[in-house]
C-alpha cells in the first residue's frame, strides 16, 4: 500500500459520516450541515467542503474506495481507481452492482460473498481473493468494509477499500519457493549443515548430521560438541568457536566426528555469519566436511617423504640433483664418498658432472639425456667417474628428469665396486604426490511441477561446457547419448508421475566432446505440507567403475569360456581313456586266458619228458608274461573303474588302515628286513575302499623299489594345515631323477625296465584319479639312489578329526 493510500485511510473513516451525509443531503441540507460545522472546533471545513475534499484525495490515489447500500444492492460511490484494477468502467460498476461479485475467481468467490454478507455490517470484512480482468489476467485483492451508521446508531451504508496486492503476493510465494528450494539443497548437500543464533546457540541441523551421530534432533539443539567431537578435539574446537563469536570473524577447525556407530572420522568445520544490511550477525551458518580420507592420504604422504628422507639420508646410494648441462645441486655424503669430495668442496662449486665425467662416456650421457626427455627417465647404465685423487670408480647411474623443460635431473649413482652389482639395469623415477583438497565435483539439478529443469549447479555447467541458458528446461537432454536417451526418459517420466526415488546410468558429453558415464539418481521435492513440488537430483561420473567393470567382465566370459573349452576336452579324454582301457582290457582276457591255458596243458602233456634247457625257459617266459599280462589287465580294469565308481565317504582312521595294509603285505616281506617307522595319523574323510588302495600302491611301491637293499626303510607319516592333511610314504630305494618327476602318475609310464622292477605302470595313475576324485593332490620327491617321498593331500573336511 502506498504512504498516499495510507495517509488517505487515516481520515478516511473521520470522513465516512460526512460523505454519507453529503450524498443524501440536498442544497439546503448542505447549507445547515455549513453552518453546525462552523460551531465545531474538530473541524475547521464545512461538511461538505470537507466530503468534496476527501472525493478529491480518494480520487488521487491507486486503491480502490467505494460506498454502497448492500441491502438494495446500490453502488453510491467508486474511485477511479477500480478501472486501473479490475479493468472495468465505474459506470459499468454503479449500472451492475454485482459486476465485482462475478470478476472474482471462481474458486473464491462463495467464501467472499459469504463473508460479505456475514460480517460488513460487524465492522469484520477483510477478505484476500483473486478477481479475473476482461484480457483474462488475474490480480489479488485485499477488500476491508466498515459500516457507516445514522444518528440512531443503524448502519446504513457500507464504504471500504479495496487493495491491489498482486506484487506483495507473488513476492510471498517466490519467497516461500526460494526457501523451500534452498532446504532441499541444504538437506541434501553432501556435508552436515548446521545454524546456530547469534550467541551460538545451535537451532537447526540438516537430516545428514542426524544421521551421521544418530542424534535426535531435540538432543543435539543447543549443542556444545561434547556429545560427539572427540574429547581430546575439543578443546581447540571451542576456542575456534568462542573466539569467532567473539570477533565475528569466519571459523574454521579440523577435529574428530563420532559416528552413529562409535567411529570417529576427521572433519573440517567451518561457519560463517550472516549479517543484515547493517552488519549485524543474524546467524551463523555452519558445515562440517569428512575429510578423513583426506587424512589418512596426508598421513600416507608424510609416512612416505619420511620413509624417502631416511633413504635419502641413510648414504645407502649415491644421490644428487643436477642440471642436464652439467650443473650438481644437491648431493649427499654417499655421492660424495662415491667421488671421493667433501661436503667443502661440493660447497665450493667446484663439482660439475661433465668434469666428473671421462670424455669416452658424455655420447652416453647425451643419449640418456635424450631418451629422458622424450619418456621422463632413462634406462640405467654404467659408466665411471674421475675421483678426486683422479682415480677411476664404475658406477650405476640413472635419473628422471623434472621440470617443465625437463631441464633438471634427480639420479641415483650405485658404486659398481662396493656393492659388486651384476644387473646393469635399473630405473628410478620420482612420484610426487598431490592430493586434491576438493572432492570430485557433484552435479545437482532440480525440476519443477511439470518436468522440466530449473536449476542447475556449476559443476554440471563446467562438466558440458555450456550455459545455464542451454541447460534449463529440457536442454540436458541434448548432452545425453542417443542411444542412452529414450532410456534415461523413461526412466526419469515414469519416476517423476508415481513420485518415486530413481537411479540411472547414462553417457553425457562432457565439454571437449568426449561421452562419460553418469550416475544420476533422484528424489521428489516435497513442501514440510506433503505438496509436490518436483525432482532434485545428484550426479556422479563413473565412467572409469564402468570401464573396469566391463573389463573384468570380458576377462571373466574369456576365462569361463577357456575353462569350459577345457574341462569338455579332458572330459572327453578321460572319457575315451577309460574305454579304451575297459575294451583292451575286456578283449585281452579271453586270448591271455587261451594261452596261459594251452601251457598249462602242454607242460601236462609233456609230463616227465626232458626238455632241453631252452625250450624250458620259452615255456617259462611264456607262463610269466602271461600272468604279467594279467596283471596289467587287471590294473587297467581298476584304473577304468576308478572313473565310475560313486564314493562312499565315511570318517577314517588312516592308523587302522595303514596297519591293515601292512598286514596284507607281510608275504611280500617276510624274507626281507624292512624297518617300518610309522607315525600317529590323523582321521580324515573319504571313501575306505579307495583309500586303501592308495595307501597299499604307495607301499607295495616302497617294498619294490627298496628290495636292492639290505635294510629297507619305510616310514609313513603326516602333518596338517588349516586347508588339508598331508600323508607321506618315503623310503630308502633307488629313487628317481627329478627330471622325470612329471612322467610318475601317467598311465604306462616307468621310470625303471622291467627287467629290475616289475609294474604295470597304473597303480600311480590311479593313485592320482583317487586323490583327485577326493578333492586333493599328489606329488613326489626323490633322488637317485637316495630314496623317495610320495605325497598325496586330502582337504580338510568338515567331519574329520584329529586322532592324534
Amino acid at each position: 500500500m502506498s504512504l498516499m493510500a495510507g495517509l488517505v485511510i487515516a481520515i478516511f473513516v473521520k470522513l465516512i459520516g460526512l460523505f454519507a451525509r453529503y450524498v443524501n443531503k440536498n442544497n439546503g441540507d448542505r447549507n445547515r450541515a455549513e453552518i453546525e460545522a462552523k460551531d465545531t472546533n474538530s473541524i475547521d471545513l464545512s461538511e461538505c467542503q470537507q466530503a468534496e475534499a476527501a472525493l478529491r484525495i480518494l480520487n488521487s490515489v491507486e486503491d480502490v474506495f467505494w460506498m454502497s447500500n448492500p441491502r438494495k444492492e446500490q453502488l453510491i460511490y467508486v474511485s477511479p481507481g477500480y478501472e486501473q484494477i479490475w479493468g472495468r468502467s465505474c459506470e459499468s460498476l454503479k449500472a451492475n452492482f454485482r459486476e465485482w461479485i462475478d470478476a472474482i475467481h471462481p474458486d473464491d468467490r462463495e467464501r467472499v460473498q459469504r463473508a460479505f454478507v456475514e460480517t460488513v455490517y460487524q465492522g469484520k470484512y477483510d477478505q484476500e481473493y483473486r478477481i479475473i480482468r476482461p484480457d483474462g489476467t488475474i490480480r489479488w485483492i485485499r477488500d476491508r468494509a466498515y459500516p457507516v451508521k445514522n444518528n440512531a446508531k443503524e448502519a446504513q451504508y457500507v464504504t471500504g477499500i479495496a487493495q491491489d496486492i498482486t506484487d506483495r503476493k507473488q513476492a510471498e510465494a517466490a519467497l516461500q519457493e526460494s526457501e523451500e528450494r534452498y532446504r532441499m539443497l541444504v538437506e541434501n548437500v553432501p556435508q552436515l549443515v548446521w545454524i546456530t543464533r547469534p550467541d551460538g546457540f545451535v537451532e537447526y541441523f540438516n537430516q545428514r548430521w542426524t544421521d551421521y551421530t544418530g542424534l535426535k534432533s531435540h538432543e543435539a539443539l543447543g549443542w556444545n560438541g561434547r556429545q560427539v567431537v572427540h574429547p581430546d578435539d575439543l578443546p581447540q574446537a571451542l576456542e575456534h568457536w568462542t573466539t569467532g563469536l567473539r570477533t565475528g570473524n569466519r571459523v574454521e577447525v579440523q577435529y574428530r566426528l563420532k559416528r552413529y556407530d562409535g567411529v570417529y572420522r576427521w572433519h573440517i568445520a567451518q561457519a560463517v555469519p550472516l549479517r543484515d544490511s547493517n552488519g549485524t550477525i543474524l546467524k551463523w551458518f555452519g558445515t562440517c566436511t569428512d575429510i578423513d580420507d583426506q587424512k589418512r592420504a596426508e598421513e600416507a604422504l608424510r609416512q612416505s617423504e619420511s620413509r624417502l628422507r631416511l633413504f635419502v639420508e641413510s648414504d645407502i646410494i649415491g644421490l644428487i640433483i643436477s642440471d642436464i648441462y652439467g650443473g650438481i645441486h644437491e648431493v649427499n655424503n654417499a655421492f660424495l664418498r662415491i667421488v671421493g669430495y667433501t661436503r667443502k668442496d661440493f660447497i665450493s662449486g667446484r663439482l660439475l658432472w661433465t668434469d666428473l665425467t671421462p670424455q669416452e662416456y658424455l655420447p652416453l650421457d647425451y643419449a640418456a639425456i635424450a631418451e629422458a626427455k622424450n619418456r621422463g627417465v632413462c634406462t640405467p647404465y654404467e659408466k665411471e667417474y674421475i675421483r678426486k685423487d683422479t682415480s677411476r670408480v664404475s658406477i650405476l647411474i640413472g635419473y628422471a628428469l623434472i621440470g617443465e623443460n625437463k631441464e633438471q635431473a634427480i639420479a641415483f649413482v650405485l658404486d659398481m665396486t662396493e656393492l659388486k652389482l651384476t644387473q646393469a639395469a635399473l630405473t628410478e623415477s620420482e612420484k610426487r604426490f598431490r592430493y586434491v583438497t576438493d572432492k570430485a565435483p557433484m552435479m545437482v539439478w532440480m525440476s519443477g511441477q511439470d518436468k522440466l529443469w530449473t536449476y542447475i549447479n556449476q559443476p554440471w555447467l563446467d562438466f558440458t561446457g555450456r550455459s545455464i541458458e542451454q541447460e534449463l528446461g529440457n536442454g540436458w537432454m541434448e548432452g545425453v547419448h542417443p542411444d542412452d536417451l529414450q532410456h534415461s526418459l523413461e526412466t526419469y517420466i515414469k519416476a517423476f508421475d508415481s513420485r518415486q526415488d530413481f537411479q540411472m546410468e547414462y553417457r553425457l558429453r562432457r565439454f571437449d566432446g568426449e561421452y562419460r558415464w553418469i550416475l544420476d539418481m533422484g528424489v521428489p521435492r516435497l513442501t514440510t505440507a506433503g505438496e509436490f513440488l518436483g525432482y532434485i537430483g545428484s550426479c556422479i561420473d563413473i565412467d572409469d567403475r564402468k570401464v573396469a567393470e566391463a573389463q573384468i567382465r570380458q576377462m571373466n566370459e574369456t576365462l569361463e569360456e577357456r575353462v569350459k573349452q577345457r574341462t569338455a576336452q579332458l572330459e572327453a579324454a578321460n572319457k575315451e581313456l577309460e574305454s579304451f582301457c575297459y575294451s583292451v582290457s575286456h578283449d585281452l582276457r579271453a586270448p591271455l586266458r587261451h594261452i596261459s591255458g594251452f601251457v598249462d596243458l602242454l607242460q601236462k602233456r609233456l609230463g616227465t619228458t626232458a626238455l632241453d634247457q631252452t625250450s624250458g625257459r620259452y615255456l617259462n617266459i611264456i607262463t610269466e608274461t602271461t600272468k604279467q599280462a594279467g596283471k596289467l589287465i587287471d590294473d587297467l580294469l581298476a584304473f577304468s573303474r576308478m572313473g565310475r565308481t560313486e564314493m562312499f565317504q565315511i570318517i577314517i582312521d588312516m592308523n587302522q588302515l595303514v596297519r591293515e595294509v601292512q598286514r596284507e603285505l607281510e608275504p611280500e616281506t617276510s624274507k626281507r628286513q624292512v624297518s617300518w617307522q610309522i607315525e600317529s595319523l590323523p582321521q580324515v574323510h573319504g571313501d575306505p575302499s579307495m583309500l586303501r588302495l592308495v595307501v597299499r600302491n604307495l607301499l607295495e611301491n616302497a617294498i619294490k623299489y627298496t628290495k636292492t637293499r639290505p635294510l629297507a626303510e619305510i616310514r609313513v607319516g603326516s602333518h596338517s594345515s588349516a586347508q588339508e592333511v598331508v600323508f607321506f610314504v618315503q623310503d630308502n630305494g633307488i629313487g628317481f631323477d627329478m627330471r622325470y618327476v612329471h612322467k610318475l602318475f601317467g598311465v604306462f609310464q616307468r621310470l625303471h625296465s622291467d627287467s629290475m622292477f616289475e609294474g604295470t605302470g597304473v597303480g600311480l595313475a590311479n593313485v592320482q584319479r583317487i586323490i583327485h576324485r577326493h578333492g586333493g593332490r599328489v606329488w613326489a620327491e626323490g633322488e637317485i639312489d637316495k630314496g623317495a617321498t610320495f605325497y598325496f593331500a586330502l582337504p580338510r573336511g568338515s567331519q574329520a578329526e584329529s586322532g592324534e
